[in-house]
């Protein structure tokens, strides 16, 4: 006789439950399988934070690598009270390098607004002697050896300085790529962490309902549908751990965001895209995954050695 019949003859007043709905109530009002919403949500939350620094980041990477290769910028000190002011020559002598398209000086204002979170309110900005700043644009698939345009120019200035942008885009975005390789490890051993607390939280309820167990065995009940009650309990309640943790998570990446609008003018930050938000929203997805797959293997295992 299967196990259906008899559980339906064993169900109180007559009944008709599913066998599955009675052994599922047999299995469940533990204190290990209330636990697991928090653990799974605790862990969607950090995976989600980890997946959203890796995407993030590596957006950033190439927007870094965009935005500032493909020229050079020149420092020059503030203009001299007695001698002749080197800036004409200097922007002369760029503009007659080949490969230099366009040579622009950086506005006071600008200047100004990026040293006010330093200085602001400290001294007079305007009466502040300052750098100034030369961008040069250099015409597209050409490059420059700042140390050789630097050399060039110390003729008209000793003291001036040439960056090369692409070598500090290239740095900046090998960091980032850096953060965003950790990021994606760190995701992935939050997974499986993730896969082995699901486990542990199984077999500790197959433990406490040893009895339980014993008798639906006795009933007919194979390993394998007894291991799939406790699969479809973990997927329920992963994918409530994983609603919860993956929405915190997504609050915490949108004030993050808007947080660091306000230094854009620095460097680029990290941002999210439509499809970087579209894989958080399938991550708890993932997560009754990961939950299913844990609580099924386990469940076996605990079977097989009883």
């Amino acid at each position: 006789m299967t196990i259906r019949p008899l559980l339906q003859k064993l169900s109180p007043f007559g009944r008709e439950e599913s066998a599955a709905a009675v052994a599922a109530g047999a299995l469940s009002g533990d204190s290990a399988g209330r636990i697991l919403p928090y653990a799974t949500a605790l862990m969607a939350f950090l995976a989600a934070l980890a997946l959203a620094a890796a995407l993030g980041v590596g957006d950033a990477a190439t927007r870094w690598s965009a935005g500032f290769g493909g020229g050079l910028t020149i420092q020059l000190g503030a203009p001299p009270a007695k001698s002749a002011d080197p800036l004409p020559r200097i922007v002369e002598m760029l503009l007659a390098t080949p490969g230099v398209a366009t040579v622009s000086e950086t506005p006071e204002e600008d200047i100004n607004r990026l040293l006010a979170p330093w200085l602001g309110g400290l001294v007079d900005l305007e009466g502040l002697p300052k750098p100034r700043f030369l961008e040069a644009t250099l015409a597209p698939g050409t490059s420059l050896d700042a140390a050789i345009v630097e050399a060039r120019l110390r003729d008209a200035d000793p003291n001036v300085k040439v960056d090369d942008h692409d070598v500090w885009a290239e740095k900046l975005a090998e960091y980032a790529r850096a953060v965003a390789r950790t990021a994606w490890v760190a995701a992935l051993l939050i997974g499986i962490i993730s896969a082995a607390a699901v486990a542990a939280v199984a077999a500790a309820r197959m433990a406490i309902h040893a009895d339980a167990i014993r008798l639906l065995r006795q009933l007919g009940a194979t390993d394998r549908w007894i291991s799939g009650l406790i699969a479809r309990a973990s997927l329920r309640q992963g994918l409530i751990g994983g609603v919860i943790g993956v929405g915190l998570a997504a609050l915490a990446v949108f004030l993050v965001e808007r947080a660091a609008e306000g230094a854009s003018a620095l460097l680029p930050t990290p941002r999210l895209d439509g499809w970087a938000w579209a894989a958080l929203a399938i991550l708890p997805l993932g997560a009754g995954a990961v939950a299913v797959a844990a609580a099924r293997i386990a469940a076996l295992l605990w079977l097989r050695r009883r």
